[in-house]
């Protein structure tokens, strides 16, 4: 049985929540099986794996680049160099997908508002991460990840939008 808004939202964000301190105190292996632990919580409870796959896959592969490339350009510096951002930064990006047709649906059709509001939301994220993690980020990095999180974030709600259309649509 699934949950009904409001709680299917507030379990949500919950989840999340729970989801984004493990990955960012606990490193790449508690956090790869509590993203898997909180998926089929998530699947269970809220959402549906035929509907959000392609949405988590989507916000998997172009938050992991993003941030992939934001190490490349030093604005994100691990404490070992990499070419890749670490599984449970990965992970972050896998929970994050959850939200985009749940708590956050309602800013899928409010495109400017996602985009002045992510900034600032991203920014602090960021901070926390860098202030309880190995992860260090000045602030002309955070600045920058605001920028990208502002046209990352309407895209990704975009596509959430879409990707649940056409799967509502082939889902028999």
């Amino acid at each position: 049985m699934k949950l009904q808004a409001p709680y299917a939202w507030l379990t949500n964000a919950l989840l999340f929540q729970v989801g984004w301190f493990i990955c960012v105190l606990t490193g790449s292996i508690p956090a790869l099986f509590a993203t898997l632990i909180i998926l089929f919580i998530h699947f269970k409870w809220i959402g549906s794996w035929q509907i959000e796959r392609d949405i988590i896959l989507t916000t998997w592969l172009l938050g992991s680049a993003l941030d992939s490339f934001l190490v490349q350009l030093n604005i994100i510096q691990l404490s070992t160099p990499s070419l890749l951002i670490p599984l449970w930064l990965s992970c972050l990006w896998v929970l994050f997908a959850t939200l985009l047709n749940h708590c956050l649906s309602w800013l899928q059709s409010k495109r400017l508002l996602s985009m002045l509001l992510a900034p600032p939301i991203a920014a602090l994220s960021y901070f926390a991460g860098d202030k309880l993690t190995s992860v260090t980020i000045n602030t002309t990095g955070l600045i920058i990840i605001g920028i990208c999180w502002a046209g990352l974030f309407p895209l990704l709600l975009s596509f959430a939008q879409l990707f649940t259309k056409q799967n509502l649509v082939n889902t028999p």
